[in-house]
């Protein structure tokens, strides 16, 4: 996944494109902004990250899509197999307190969280 993603019809681009599963909340201002937006144009929108808990969690996941799968819009005008389209999408995010034995004890105080992602394409440009 890009990790800086042009929008469309502006001139400038989203520095960070974060996974879904690290995503806590969504937050969008329009209209009358605040301060801490500035000048900003239309609409500002605020993403917020996930942070660790004070027991362990995560979530592992993956989602797949190729050609078997698809649906043919019409059986006469596709009369073979269609073009190869693999897509697989997986990774996973987890978080939970800091602990070192002895030195940080970080329940109430201390949290870590990760994810990752990806997506590896594989298709081809004509039937097989």
């Amino acid at each position: 996944m890009a990790r800086s993603t042009p929008i469309l019809g502006c001139r400038s681009t989203v520095a960070y494109v974060p996974s879904p599963e690290a995503i806590e909340t969504v937050s969008v201002s329009t209209n009358a902004f605040d301060a801490e937006q500035g000048s900003a144009g239309g609409a500002a929108i605020n993403v917020t990250i996930k942070s660790g808990t004070n027991d362990l969690h995560g979530v592992l996941f993956e989602r797949n899509t190729n050609q078997d799968l698809d649906a043919v819009n019409n059986y006469f005008s596709h009369p073979g197999r269609l073009a190869k389209n693999i897509q697989n999408q997986y990774g996973f995010a987890v978080g939970g307190p800091v602990w070192i034995p002895q030195f940080i004890h970080g329940r109430n105080k201390f949290f870590w969280f990760m994810d990752y992602e990806t997506h590896p394409r594989r298709v081809s440009m004509r039937p097989m």
